[in-house]
């Protein structure tokens, strides 16, 4: 019994021994949750934006372009330049056929389409020119706006924000806008203007086209709005994985970082975070880049279906002339239809950049400070004071001046500018 006692008390120890050294282990892995919860909620996730680009995103940078007005004039000079390159596309082909307004002499329908040719020269050039001010203008108000927010911004905004989100809002998103945004909008559009002349400048002397023709646009639509879906967010997730890597970086070159790293013997983990970072970057910027190799693959055979049928369709109802021109409109087609998906997604992701500076300058917190309202008033009330003095020592015609009063005048206001 004594034995048995023995053994029993024993066992118990035991047991208690397990419960305590689990309970411990529960303990310790609370602890290492609660820090690493306690750093989750110090650093905050990057903003990301779903969906689709609102049109609101658009309003706003037009609107730090230039007025409305001149926005709306620029884009009718693109339309036109781009109407009338259609109409000398089919110009070509009056030229070659001498029965056709047979009334106009052959050099004047050179003349005609010398005319055309001039003036889209002409409404080109000027839309560069313009475009070049209002870019501009626009990176200047872009960058001013974003800076005033970022440095007025409360320290606990960069307490909680990576110093590699910033960067990024500066050196990644800025030169975008600056360099390629306004170029990629002008470029989309002026694509599909082209696509849809090339339609139009066909179907004019075979109806039979537009059964054809429509078809091929509608598909290409769907084709676009299909892979927008996937590539948008694509294109957000690769820009994303990018600021990770400037924090990273940032943190063991500036300050004490290396040199503390090297102290505690952690190069081989940083090392490590490094490395893996920079794979989750590329892996997001190879899938985006496939996305774009399968919506050319699609959009090319879409677009080779098109030049088909304008080639058989042309062989049997068109005159060589006409044909001449047909082939060349549908080899146009050809290349917008396999570049317009690219720079869809291109213009896209420049928007999504625009829409992450946005955010920046408009939604971040600011220290309190005195409005520039108010600064404005103390500026109106200390001018009206000073032009109030400028008045008072001014003489009246016939009167006699004292020159004592004169100085005393003059002195005070002196004094009131210095202030």
């Amino acid at each position: 019994n004594e034995i048995g006692d023995k053994e029993e008390i024993s066992f118990i120890d035991y047991n208690t021994d397990n419960q305590d050294l689990k309970h411990f282990t529960q303990y310790n892995d609370q602890q290492k949750s609660q820090i690493r919860n306690v750093g989750k909620r110090v650093l905050t996730g990057e903003e990301q934006a779903t969906g689709a680009i609102p049109i609101r995103a658009y309003i706003d940078y037009a609107r730090s372009l230039a007025p409305y007005l001149i926005v709306f004039l620029l884009l009718i000079l693109s339309a036109s330049a781009e109407a009338m390159c259609l109409v000398a596309d089919y110009w070509v082909g009056v030229i070659g056929e001498v029965e056709q307004y047979s009334n106009i002499s052959y050099w004047m329908k050179i003349g005609i389409y010398c005319i055309m040719s001039t003036y889209v020269l002409f409404a080109m050039l000027s839309r560069s020119i313009i475009g070049g001010y209002l870019v501009k203008r626009s990176s200047r108000r872009v960058h001013g706006k974003l800076l005033s927010s970022v440095s007025k911004a409360p320290s606990s905004f960069y307490d909680t924000t990576p110093i590699g989100r910033i960067i990024n809002r500066f050196t990644g998103d800025l030169p975008l806008i600056d360099r390629e945004l306004y170029n990629t909008i002008i470029h989309v559009l002026n694509m599909w203007f082209s696509s849809i002349s090339a339609v139009i400048v066909i179907a004019v002397d075979t109806a039979l086209f537009l059964a054809f023709g429509i078809p091929v646009l509608l598909l290409l639509f769907i084709i676009l709005a299909i892979y927008l879906r996937a590539a948008r967010n694509l294109m957000r997730l690769e820009l994303m994985a990018r600021s990770p890597v400037l924090s990273l970086y940032n943190e063991m070159t500036s300050g004490a970082g290396l040199p503390t790293i090297r102290s505690y013997g952690m190069q081989q983990q940083w090392r490590k975070e490094f490395v893996s970072l920079n794979d989750e970057w590329t892996i997001r910027s190879i899938l985006s880049h496939e996305g774009n190799l399968w919506a050319s693959i699609m959009t090319g055979g879409l677009t080779t279906l098109f030049t088909a049928s304008v080639i058989f369709l042309g062989w049997m109802s068109m005159s060589p002339a006409k044909l001449g021109v047909a082939i060349g409109a549908s080899f146009r087609f050809f290349e917008l239809g396999t570049h317009l998906v690219e720079e869809t997604v291109q213009m896209e992701t420049r928007m999504t950049s625009y829409q992450r500076v946005h955010f920046y300058s408009n939604s971040l917190p600011h220290e309190i400070a005195l409005d520039d309202e108010e600064y404005e008033l103390e500026d109106k009330n200390r001018k009206k004071k000073i032009n109030k003095k400028q008045k008072e020592i001014k003489y009246q015609k016939g009167k006699p001046q004292n020159p004592r009063k004169k100085q005393r005048k003059l002195i005070e206001l002196q004094k009131l500018n210095e202030t």
